[in-house]
């Protein structure tokens, strides 16, 4: 008995210090995926889209819920701490659960250049260690996982989304994706539930599109398996959906009720472009540049040759991932009539509800996890000659990222890019439509965390019949006898000061929209006033006087909405407590063993 102790605390040991070395290694990565940026002290906002909006956007988003939370208001829905403070729904749309760990680092430290890069990095580590856990759970290979997590989380086309675009929802959902694609292989085999729960949790809060491209993709792959699904394994798939309802219910059900509620604009249609063909998709995988890796990165592209040259010696659930990452590619080429000229315009897919993807190329997410791992398994397994193959890949994974950053900070001092000076929009139109631009001071942050948005550029959730009110809402302008103006400076959380000139104003209209379905309202100081909403749905007050005003704009949800707090915590409840017995039954089995 003591011979077996001391064997089992030496194997407790090893793999303890395995573990430490695997983070260690991991931290080493994640630092080194960012040092070039870091050093050379500059963020590329223009990714040559209407003058790279996206990195303000979601950037707003983070500046929103670190105000919200410092002020107490844990679960903001409504937008009155950035974007213009106009009570916009973005922050209801748009999920933000799974930014809450970067608002809270932007606490601590505020946000400059260097604490930027900073939380980057530490999101690149949290990818490693998902991409490396989850895929173990299928592998049960310690190289393969290592392998996979290195080439995944380095790839061009996850920097593509952290530096170049920097899309907060896309670069998230991109490292929990392997949480769920795996979990779905766990599903598949032992009808285990969990991983692919938490994994599909974390995706819906993250970004919804690519959690409904996930969905779909699985609920076609389980079609295609349907003969592994006994009654065991599909409980686990009743009970994945029911927790995943109620654990996302916060997000989905104040979302449904105020679609229904309200006649809203939504996301821009940008017609589906971004199909190719297959030879030019592999090209540019090949090139590995980080300014078009929207597509496969290259060592997806490897993956894509070695599934081919391999494909009588993978197993089950590589071969699916083969075939899934096969398909997913050829839809999104020319195959399809996604906005091609000369096609009738009764079969285009960007005018049926295919629209909301926006860019064909979103699907070529979940096709470069699976030619990752794919690329992974060949490499450790059959070309791994004296075990010297896979470290250098992985040394060359590492010098691909590191010129990765360099192509992006080549791209900030090209030709036709600006250091930002100014605000991103002004009176409704964007400034550097025509001018990129980068930001090398903490100053000129400002600029972007302050900009007001353009409510006609970025129109998205805002009621439409305010559509014709976008350049009073965008600029934080009341409005009155049509042309008079008086600005609100926002004070955060619904909080604004303003100064009326005249002796009195009647029927002022508040840059502020109001949805139907919620309650506002109005207090000067600790009075509240009357107050109602016109034909363009902003709040109106009666009268103001002459004077210096500190305003409150009160919101009061409907019973549905805050009943889906309760759901959600429900559902983390009902999670929780099938986990606790999970872990207990695990320990009694390993009891029993011994």
């Amino acid at each position: 008995m003591h011979i077996f102790n001391s064997y089992y605390q030496k194997v407790t040991h090893n793999k303890y210090l395995f573990n430490l070395s695997i983070i260690i290694s991991f931290l080493l990565i994640s630092f080194v995926s960012i040092i070039c940026l870091l050093h050379s002290h500059i963020i590329y906002g223009g990714n040559g889209i209407d003058g790279g909006y996206d990195m303000m956007f979601h950037f707003q988003r983070v500046e929103d819920l670190s105000r919200a939370i410092q002020s107490g208001h844990l679960l903001p829905r409504l937008t009155f701490n950035a974007m213009s403070s106009n009570g916009n729904a973005v922050m209801q749309f748009y999920p933000y659960i799974t930014l809450y760990p970067i608002a809270i680092f932007f606490i601590l430290f505020r946000p400059t250049i260097s604490s930027i890069y900073f939380a980057f990095m530490i999101l690149v580590f949290v990818g490693l260690i998902i991409s490396y856990y989850s895929s173990k759970s299928i592998s049960h290979n310690k190289l393969i996982s290592y392998t996979f997590a290195i080439l995944y989380c380095t790839s061009s086309m996850i920097m593509f989304y952290a530096l170049e675009a920097i899309d907060l929802g896309v670069l998230m959902a991109m490292l929990f994706l392997p949480l769920a694609i795996f979990g779905f292989l766990n599903l598949l085999h032992d009808g285990s539930w969990m991983e692919l729960t938490i994994g599909l949790i974390l995706l819906i809060f993250s970004h919804v599109l690519t959690s409904l491209l996930l969905i779909v993709t699985l609920l076609i792959w389980a079609l295609c398996d349907y003969k592994k699904f006994d009654v065991a394994k599909i409980i686990s798939v009743a009970k994945i959906f029911v927790i995943t309802v109620l654990c996302t219910a916060i997000w989905w059900l104040p979302c449904l009720y105020l679609m229904m509620k309200n006649n809203l604009r939504y996301p821009r249609n940008f017609d589906l472009v971004g199909a190719t063909d297959i030879v030019h998709l592999i090209t540019v995988g090949l090139h590995d540049n980080i300014q078009m890796s929207d597509m496969i990165s290259f060592f997806a592209v490897i993956g894509l040759i070695l599934s081919l040259v391999f494909w009588k010696k993978l197993d089950d659930d590589t071969k699916g991932l083969a075939f899934v990452s096969i398909t997913t590619l050829i839809l999104t080429t020319g195959i399809l009539p996604w906005s091609q000229l000369g096609v009738a315009p009764w079969i285009i897919l960007a005018r049926t509800p295919l629209a909301i993807l926006q860019f064909c190329w979103r699907l070529d997410v979940i096709p470069e996890l699976c030619l990752m791992y794919i690329a992974s398994v060949c490499l450790v397994k059959y070309l791994n000659i004296r075990k010297l193959v896979v470290p250098a890949v992985i040394i060359l994974a590492v010098i691909l990222q590191i010129n990765n950053q360099f192509q992006v900070l080549n791209s900030a001092k090209g030709a036709n890019v600006l250091p930002i000076n100014r605000y991103i929009f002004h009176r409704d139109r964007i400034k550097y439509s025509k001018n990129r631009y980068y930001i090398n001071r903490d100053s000129q942050l400002k600029y972007v965390l302050r900009s007001r948005t353009s409510a006609s550029t970025i129109p998205d959730y805002y009621p439409a019949a305010s559509q014709p009110m976008n350049l009073f809402i965008s600029e934080s302008n009341g409005s009155y006898l049509g042309v008079k103006t008086v600005h609100f400076r926002s004070l955060n959380n619904g909080y604004y000061n303003i100064h009326v000139k005249p002796n009195a104003i009647y029927n002022l209209n508040l840059p502020i929209v109001k949805y139907n379905g919620i309650r506002y309202q109005i207090y000067l100081g600790n009075k509240r006033i009357h107050s109602s909403y016109g034909k363009d749905h902003l709040l109106v007050t009666k009268v103001l006087h002459h004077g210096y005003y500190k305003l409150h704009i009160k919101v009061i949800y409907p019973h549905i909405i805050n009943a889906s707090k309760y759901l959600t915590i429900l559902g983390f409840l009902i999670f929780i407590a099938y986990f606790v017995m999970a872990e207990l039954d695990y320990r009694k089995e390993g009891r029993l063993s011994d």
